[in-house]
C-alpha cells in the first residue's frame, strides 16, 4: 500500500490540519483521520513524513509548525502502539533537529515526549537517541521563555529523561546542571512547580557526589528553591487540575531532603523560619525539619544538634512563654508538629548497643535526656502532688489555681515530649526510661504501696483498700504519663518486630523491666484508691481514676513475647487482682466494662503467656449466672468481630490470627464448659452458633486457608465451640437452628470436588460439628444430600482437621438415623432408609464427586491418591463405628469390607460393594498402607466410646455393642487366616491386635478358648517390625489376663511351650520398654500354673533373664529380678 499515491481524501484531512483559516474542529478531525489510517496500517509513518515533505521544510512558519505538530500529536496518540527501533532512530534524530526550530518548538517538544514516555514492551529510544534529544534540548530551549504549555512539555521532557535515561543526564551533566537553575528560576504556575521540584529531586539523587555537578551549584539551587518557602497558594475557584498547597509543599520538602548537600544551607534556614509569626510558616518549617534531617542522616544531625534542640523546644514548651500560658491556650498543632519533628530527629540516634548508659556528647538524645525541663518536671511533682504528711489539697487561691494550671501543664507537656522520644528508636528509648522513671518512683512509692491490715478482706493477696492518697488531678496526669509512655514503648517494640522479624538485642527494654514492681503497683494503687474514694469523690474523677488504672495495667501486660516487662510473678498477681475486680466489683460498671476489655486484650497479646491469658479468661467463670452471661455475651461478640477479618488474616502473612486464637481457646477450654455448670441462657448459645453461621456463609468464594498451625487451630476451636453450643440447646433450638442451616448449607456445598476453598472448608467443618452434637430426635431435611455432601467432604485433599470431623459426622448421621421412628426425607420428599443410606455410602458414588466426576484415581498424582484411599477408610470406620454403637447389623458389611483391604487377596463381600472395594483396592506400593489402615479402622469401630474421641454428640447406644462385633468378627477373621500365606498373616494379626486392644476383659476371658491361638501367634508375627510394638503390648496385655484366670491359665498350661518360647522371645524386644516389662510379668505369673507342668523350663527360663538383668532401663531389671525370684522359689 505504500507505493500507492495518497487518495485525494486523504490529502484534503492533510490539508484541514495544515490550514490555520479553518475552526479548529475540522482540523482536529483531519488529525483524527490520519490517526485512523495508520491504526489501521492502511498508512505508516514514514510513508507520511514522505508525502508530508514540502509542508515539513516550507518556508511558512505556520505551515512547517503545523505538519511538526502533526507529527508529534501523532506520536502521542501512538505512545503504546509497538514500532520497530528503525522508525524510532528517525523520529528521534527528526525531532532533535526540530527543537532547533523557534516556530516547530511545539510540535517537537510533543514528538520528543512522545517517544519518551513510551514502554519497553512496545519498543523504545536508545540510549544515544535519548542524548541527542537531550544535547539539543538544551542548547537550543530557554525554558522560561516559552508560554506554559511549552513549559510543561519541558519539563515533563527532562522528568523521563531523568527517570527513563540516567546514562544520558550523566554523559551531559555539566550542561544539564547549568540549566538546571534556569528551568524553575521564576517559575510561577503550579503544575510547572510540581514538575520542576521533582526535576531537581531526581537530579540530586543521580549526582549524590559533593564534588559533582549538583554539588558546585548546590547553593545556587537551594537559594532559588528556597524562594517558595513557605508554600503560598489558593487553588482558584475554576481550577481543574485539583493541585492543593499541600501538594506543592509535600513536593518541596522532597526536593530540599533529597541530597544531604542542602544541609548546611535548609537547616539554618528551616530553624530560621520557625520564629516566623505566620503560622504556616512555623508548621511548614517543622514538617520540613523533621523530614529532612531524617533524610540527612545521623551526621548532619549531629552537627546541628544544639540549635535544633533549643528552637524545638521553644516550641514544645508554653510554660515558656509565662503571659501565653496564662492568657490562652496552647497552639496544640505546632505543638504537635514540633512533637512529630522531635521524633524523626531522635530516630537517628542508634546508641551505643554495648553500652547504652553512655550517650554521645552533645547528640540530639542527650540534650534532651539532660535538658532542665526534666528537672522542672519533677519539681512540679514534687512541689504540687508528694507530700509526707496526708491528703494535700490545692489551695483555692487565685495564684494557687494558676500554680495548679502550671503544673497540669508542664506535666502533660513533659509527659507527650518524653513519650515521643522514648517510642522514637530503642537508643532513646532506654535513654528516656532510664532518666525518668528511677527518679519517678522515687518519688511515688511511698504514696503507691498497698498495706493491709488483719481485720481487711483480701482476695488472693489483692486487699481491698489501698493506702494510696488523694486520686486528684495531679496524680492522675502522672499516671498518664506513665501509661502513654509505656504504650509508645509497646508500639515501638511492635515495629521492631515487624521490621525485624525478631528481637536481635532487648537491652533496651531493660529500665521497664527493673521498674516493673513499682508500674504494676502504681497502676493497681490508683484503681484500688478510686474504689474505696468512690463514695466521696465526684463521679467525673472516679471514672477517669479506673481508666488510667486499668488502661495502665492493660499498657503493662500486653507487651509482646520477647520484651515483657512483667515476671511470671508479676503476671499471675496481675491476673489475680482483674479477677479480683471482675468477680466482685460488678456493681462498678465503668470499671468492670474497662477490666474485661483489658483482659481479652492482655490475653491476645501475641503468643506469650497465652496460658495466662486463658487464666485471664477462665476468672470470668466463676462468678454466678449473671456475670457469666454478660461476659459470654462480651467475648462471643468479639470473637464474631475478629472471625469477620478472619479471610484476611488467613489467606495473607498476617500475625493478627494471634488475636483470636487465644481468645477462642479460652471460649472453648474455660467460659462454655463453666456456662454448662450453671443455669445458663439457652439464647446466649443458640445466639453464638447462628451468628457464627451467618459470618462463615458470608465468606468470599474465592479465600483460600494458609495451612499454618495457628489457621488450624483457630477453626478447630471455633468447631469445639459450636459442637458444644449446639450440644447444649434444647430440642426446639436445635431444630430452629437446622430448618435454618441446611438449605443454604445443600446449595453452597453443591460444587464440592477435589480440592476445597476457605469457605467451603469452613462449611463442611461447621455443618459436621452441628450434626455430632444433635439430638436423636431431631429430622434432617433433604439427608440424602447432606450425606452425600458429609461424604465427598470427608476425604477432601484440603484440610485434615475437616476431613476428621466431617468423618465423625457421617458416623453420628447413621447412628441417629431413624432413631425416633421417623424416617429421614431425602429433597423429593420420599423416605430413605438407614439400609439406603448404608448403601449410599458402601456404593462409594461419593468418591466420583471427591474425584472431580473420575471413576478413579489415575487422574491423581500417586500421593494424592492414597491419602484420598486412607481418607475413604477412616470414613468406612467411622460409619462402622455408628452402626456397631446402635447395634445394627450393617456394620458386618463395612467390616468385611474393610478385612478385605487387610487381607488384599479374597474379596468378603457382595457385589454392591465392589466398586468401592475396587477404587480402594491397593497397588504393590500401597498395599502395606491400606491394610494397615483398614486394620486400625477395624480397631476403631471396636474401641469403647471413651476412647474414640466421641464426646457431646447424644448417640444412641445399644448395651454390650462392642462384644457382639468382637465376637462376630472372630469367625472371618480365622477363616482369612487359614487361607492366607505365613507372610500375609502378619498385618492380619495387626488387625487381631487392633480389635482387641479395647475389649473388656471379661469378654475376651469368655471368649478365650478361640482367641488364646491369635493371642500366641499375634506374639510371634508383630515381634517383627517396630511398627507393631503398640499393638504387641496390647496383646501381651491379653495374655496376662488370660494368666491369671481360672480357665485361662489351664488353657495356658496346654501350651506352655509354646508360651515360654514366646515370652523368652519378647524379653529381648529392643522397640519397646513396655513390651520387655509385659513379657517378664507375663513370664513371672507362669510359676503359678500346675508345678509338674512349669518345673521342666525353670532352667531354660532362668538362663534367658541373664540379659534382661543388664537391661538398660531400670523399670526392665526390677522386673527381670523379680522374675528370677519367683523361678528360682519353684526349687523350694
Amino acid at each position: 500500500m505504500d507505493g500507492t499515491p495518497l487518495s485525494s481524501s486523504w490529502l484534503v484531512h492533510l490539508r484541514a490540519y495544515v490550514n490555520t483559516d479553518l475552526p479548529s474542529s475540522h482540523q482536529i478531525e483531519g488529525r483524527d483521520a490520519i490517526a485512523e489510517l495508520i491504526s489501521k496500517n492502511a498508512l505508516s509513518l514514514p510513508r507520511l513524513v514522505s508525502e508530508m515533505g514540502d509542508i515539513l521544510t516550507s518556508t511558512d512558519a505556520v505551515m512547517r509548525a503545523r505538519g511538526i505538530l502533526l507529527l508529534g500529536e501523532l506520536w502521542m496518540h501512538f505512545v503504546a502502539k509497538p514500532f520497530d527501533a528503525t522508525i524510532l532512530h528517525h523520529f528521534a534524530a527528526f525531532f532533535a533537529a526540530r527543537l532547533e526550530d523557534w516556530h516547530s518548538l511545539h510540535g517537537a517538544l510533543i514528538g520528543s515526549l512522545a517517544l519518551l514516555k513510551r514502554e519497553k514492551h512496545v519498543g523504545v529510544v536508545d540510549n544515544d537517541d535519548a542524548k541527542a534529544l537531550l544535547k539539543s534540548a538544551l542548547e537550543n530551549v530557554e525554558v522560561q521563555a516559552l508560554v506554559q504549555e511549552d513549559r510543561m512539555f519541558c519539563l515533563e521532557f527532562f522528568e523521563c529523561l531523568l527517570v527513563g535515561y540516567p546514562e544520558a543526564i550523566s554523559s551531559h551533566g555539566t550542561l544539564f546542571v547549568e540549566r538546571l537553575c534556569g528551568i524553575i528560576d521564576g517559575e510561577k504556575d503550579p503544575r510547572c512547580l510540581l514538575l520542576g521540584f521533582h526535576i531537581v529531586e531526581l537530579a540530586a539523587q543521580i549526582f549524590p557526589d559533593p564534588a559533582g555537578y549538583i554539588g558546585s551549584v548546590i547553593e545556587d539551587l537551594f537559594d532559588l528553591l528556597s524562594c517558595y518557602f513557605p508554600i503560598s497558594f489558593t487553588p482558584p475557584p475554576d481550577d481543574n487540575w485539583g493541585i492543593t498547597r499541600e501538594d506543592l509543599s509535600v513536593a518541596l520538602m522532597h526536593c530540599l531532603g533529597a541530597t544531604n548537600l542542602f544541609a548546611e544551607f535548609s537547616i539554618p534556614f528551616l530553624l530560621d523560619k520557625l520564629s516566623s509569626s505566620l503560622k504556616n510558616a512555623k508548621l511548614d518549617s517543622l514538617k520540613f525539619l523533621g523530614f529532612c534531617v531524617s533524610r540527612y542522616g545521623a551526621e548532619e544531625l549531629r552537627n546541628h544538634s544544639t540549635a535544633i534542640w533549643m528552637a524545638l523546644k521553644q516550641e514544645l514548651f508554653s510554660s515558656y512563654k509565662v503571659e501565653e500560658a496564662i492568657s490562652k491556650e496552647r497552639d496544640n498543632q505546632t505543638f504537635h508538629e514540633a512533637l512529630n519533628c522531635l521524633q524523626a530527629c531522635l530516630k537517628l540516634q542508634a546508641g551505643n548497643k554495648d553500652d547504652m548508659l553512655s550517650l554521645e556528647r552533645n547528640s540530639l538524645l542527650e540534650l534532651v535526656v539532660e535538658d532542665p525541663f526534666i528537672n522542672d518536671f519533677f519539681d512540679c511533682i514534687s512541689g504540687h502532688l508528694i507530700q509526707t504528711s496526708a491528703r494535700v489539697t490545692v489551695c483555692s487561691t487565685g495564684n494557687g489555681d494558676i500554680a495548679l494550671e502550671r503544673a497540669l501543664t508542664t506535666i502533660k507537656e513533659t509527659g507527650l515530649i518524653l513519650t515521643m522520644a522514648a517510642k522514637a528508636s530503642p537508643a532513646s528509648c532506654f535513654a528516656v526510661t532510664h532518666r525518668i522513671f528511677p527518679n519517678l518512683f522515687n518519688l511515688l512509692r511511698p504514696g503507691i504501696c498497698i498495706k493491709g491490715s488483719d481485720d481487711e478482706k483480701k482476695f488472693e493477696g489483692i486487699p481491698v483498700k489501698s493506702s494510696l492518697w488523694f486520686p486528684d488531678d495531679v496524680l492522675l496526669t502522672v499516671l498518664e504519663v506513665i501509661r502513654l509512655i509505656i504504650e509508645g514503648v509497646k508500639g515501638l517494640a511492635d515495629s521492631v518486630l515487624k521490621l525485624q522479624g525478631t528481637y536481635s538485642d532487648v537491652k533496651w527494654i531493660g529500665p521497664l523491666q527493673l521498674n516493673s514492681e513499682d508500674l504494676l503497683m502504681s497502676f493497681i494503687a490508683i484503681t484500688v484508691s478510686g474504689l474505696q474514694n468512690r463514695m466521696d469523690i465526684d463521679a467525673i474523677l472516679i471514672d477517669r481514676t479506673w481508666n488510667v488504672g486499668v488502661a495502665g495495667l492493660q499498657a503493662v501486660g500486653s507487651f509482646p513475647p520477647q520484651l515483657s516487662i512483667l515476671s511470671r510473678v508479676q503476671y499471675d498477681y496481675l491476673f489475680s487482682f482483674l479477677k479480683y475486680i471482675t468477680l466482685s466489683k460488678s456493681e462498678a460498671t465503668s470499671l468492670w466494662n474497662r477490666t474485661v476489655d483489658a483482659i481479652r486484650v492482655i490475653c491476645t497479646a501475641e503468643e506469650h503467656f497465652s496460658c495466662q491469658g486463658l487464666k485471664a479468661l477462665s476468672v470470668l467463670c466463676t462468678g454466678g449466672a449473671e456475670i457469666l452471661t454478660n461476659s459470654t455475651r462480651k467475648l462471643t461478640e468479639l470473637l464474631c468481630e475478629d472471625l469477620k477479618k478472619f479471610v484476611r488474616i488467613a489467606s495473607e502473612e498476617d500475625n493478627t490470627v494471634k488475636r483470636i486464637l487465644p481468645l477462642s481457646q479460652g471460649l472453648l477450654d474455660y467460659i462454655l464448659p463453666c456456662c454448662m455448670k450453671v443455669d445458663m441462657d439457652v439464647e446466649v448459645l443458640l445466639g453464638l452458633a447462628v451468628n457464627l453461621w451467618h459470618i462463615v456463609e458470608n465468606f468470599p468464594e474465592d479465600g483460600l486457608l494458609k495451612d499454618s498451625r495457628d489457621n488450624i487451630q483457630v477453626l478447630q476451636n471455633c468447631l469445639g465451640i459450636v459442637q458444644i453450643c449446639v450440644f447444649h440447646c434444647d430440642a426446639p433450638s436445635q431444630r430452629y437452628l437446622m430448618l435454618e442451616i441446611v438449605g443454604p448449607f445443600v446449595e453452597a456445598t453443591s460444587h464440592i470436588f477435589g480440592s476445597l476453598g476457605l469457605k467451603d472448608i469452613w462449611l463442611i467443618g461447621f455443618f459436621s460439628s452441628m450434626i455430632i452434637s444433635l439430638r436423636p430426635s431431631i429430622h434432617i431435611p433433604r439427608a440424602e444430600c447432606v450425606l452425600h455432601r458429609l461424604c465427598a467432604g470427608a476425604v477432601s485433599l484440603s484440610c485434615g482437621s475437616v476431613n476428621l470431623i466431617a468423618s465423625e459426622a457421617v458416623g453420628c448421621l447413621v447412628n441417629k438415623w431413624q432413631s425416633n421412628g421417623v424416617e429421614m426425607q431425602v429433597s423429593n420428599g420420599i423416605s430413605l432408609s438407614i439400609a439406603e443410606a448404608l448403601d449410599l455410602i458402601i456404593k462409594g458414588e461419593w468418591v466420583s464427586t471427591a474425584l472431580c466426576n473420575q471413576t478413579g484415581t489415575a487422574c491423581l498424582e500417586p500421593e494424592k491418591a492414597l491419602v484420598l484411599k486412607m481418607g475413604c477408610i477412616k470414613l468406612l470406620g467411622y460409619a462402622g463405628k455408628g452402626l456397631a454403637i446402635r447395634g445394627h447389623i450393617g456394620v458386618s458389611d463395612i467390616a468385611m469390607l474393610l478385612l478385605s483391604l487387610v487381607h488384599c487377596k479374597k474379596i468378603l463381600v457382595d457385589a454392591k460393594q465392589k466398586n468401592l472395594l475396587q477404587f480402594l483396592w491397593p497397588n504393590d506400593e500401597e498395599r502395606l498402607s491400606i491394610a494397615s489402615a483398614a486394620a486400625d479402622a477395624l480397631g476403631f469401630i471396636a474401641k469403647d466410646l471413651g476412647s474414640s474421641g466421641w464426646r457431646q454428640s447424644h448417640l444412641v447406644i445399644k448395651p454390650l455393642h462392642q462384644q457382639r462385633f468382637f465376637v462376630s468378627m472372630l469367625a472371618p477373621l480365622e477363616l482369612v487366616l487359614k487361607e492366607s500365606e505365613e507372610q500375609e498373616r502378619i498385618i492380619l494379626y495387626y488387625a487381631f491386635a487392633n480389635l482387641i486392644s479395647s475389649i473388656p476383659a471379661n469378654v475376651i476371658l469368655m471368649e478365650s478358648k478361640r482367641v488364646f491361638p491369635f493371642v500366641l501367634e499375634s506374639l510371634s508375627a508383630l515381634s517383627s517390625a517396630e511398627m507393631f510394638s503398640t499393638s504387641l503390648s496390647s496383646v501381651l496385655l491379653v495374655l496376662s489376663a488370660i494368666l491369671v484366670d481360672k480357665n485361662g491359665a489351664e488353657l495356658a498350661s496346654r501350651h506352655l511351650s509354646a508360651v515360654v518360647g514366646r515370652l523368652q522371645s519378647l524379653i529381648q524386644y529392643q522397640y519397646s520398654v513396655t513390651v520387655r516389662e509385659t513379657s517378664l510379668l507375663c513370664l513371672g505369673t507362669l510359676v503359678a500354673l500346675p508345678y509338674a507342668r512349669v518345673f521342666p523350663f525353670r532352667t531354660q527360663v532362668l538362663k534367658s533373664l541373664t540379659n534382661a538383668l543388664d537391661d538398660p532401663k531400670r523399670s526392665v531389671r526390677k522386673e527381670a529380678v523379680r522374675c528370677r525370684r519367683a523361678w528360682e522359689l519353684l526349687t523350694r
